[in-house]
């Protein structure tokens, strides 16, 4: 792009500066991005086998983001996606889709987008979790992500997302994903010696914080299309020392005001900085 001339008529090129990622997580907590808002929240019990989850709704001026409970089916070359709170659903089939495990019927959680594409509407399943608070991780993360400058915005990160418009990586999230995590964890948490000792489920909101986890455009997490939880291992001795139980890492999301979400701040500790080579990522088929 060109901005004019200089005095022997010589066009320069405008430089735009590189703007910061935002901070996914901020000081323990998760919050929606200016311009948008919380216009719904609930946490509540869903499906047949009232699962603990959560249904939210953020809006900007052109785009909207939601969390839905749904009844997530997966058979053969059909995925079937049912919301249990709203009238709407989508059944889709495909080779791709016939080389996957079955799943379900089962509850699990979407991050269901509607956004501008210039000059029409239109709307993706970004991914399906088996955890309603990282949904609403997502969701939030998503916020975050505005292409600045641009007016497509969350058109821009689906693109990127499906591999259909490259960053600096032209493949898809769920490829940027593969070799990056161990096929079963061996390090220590807190220690970081070898251990097989005692596996521990650690929710994919804390995703932000291990080292050399995979990331797209400002930041953002890359996304499986389903997500389960981290898989991760703590020596006897450490479990012992810190007096840990087997639900210590699965207390749940404080919603501190609307739009901002506190996390646990002792898990937060524990995770920041350990390698996404030394966790095992499940997704949703693997939980």
């Amino acid at each position: 792009m060109m901005d004019g001339s200089n005095g022997d008529d010589t066009a320069s090129e405008m430089e735009f500066p590189d703007p910061d990622p935002p901070l996914l997580i901020d000081d323990g907590r998760l919050a929606i991005a200016d311009g948008w808002e919380e216009t719904e929240f609930e946490q509540g019990e869903y499906g047949p086998d009232q699962q603990s989850g959560v249904s939210a709704r953020f809006e900007s001026d052109s785009d909207t983001i939601e969390v839905i409970p749904i009844e997530f089916d997966r058979m053969g070359n059909t995925e079937t996606f049912e919301a249990l709170t709203a009238d709407m659903g989508v059944r889709q089939s495909s080779p791709e889709i016939d080389d996957k495990p079955n799943v379900g019927p089962r509850t699990a959680f979407a991050v269901h987008l509607r956004y501008d594409t210039f000059s029409s509407w239109d709307s993706e399943y970004y991914t399906i979790t088996s955890d309603g608070e990282d949904a609403l991780a997502v969701a939030c993360w998503l916020t975050n992500a505005e292409v600045v400058g641009g007016t497509g915005e969350l058109y821009d990160i689906v693109e990127i997302h499906n591999g259909e418009t490259p960053d600096y990586d032209p493949r898809p999230d769920e490829d940027r994903l593969e070799g990056v995590f161990a096929d079963k964890p061996g390090r220590c948490l807190l220690s970081g010696s070898p251990t097989q000792s005692h596996e521990v489920a650690i929710p994919f909101r804390y995703a932000p914080l291990f080292d050399g986890y995979p990331t797209t455009y400002q930041d953002v997490p890359a996304i499986p299309t389903t997500v389960g939880s981290f898989r991760a291992v703590v020596s006897h001795t450490a479990w012992t020392e810190n007096e840990l139980a087997e639900d210590v890492f699965q207390s749940r999301l404080e919603r501190t005001a609307a739009g901002e979400y506190g996390l646990d701040e002792d898990v937060i500790e524990v995770v920041s900085g350990f390698s996404a080579e030394d966790v095992a990522l499940n997704q949703l088929e693997d939980e």
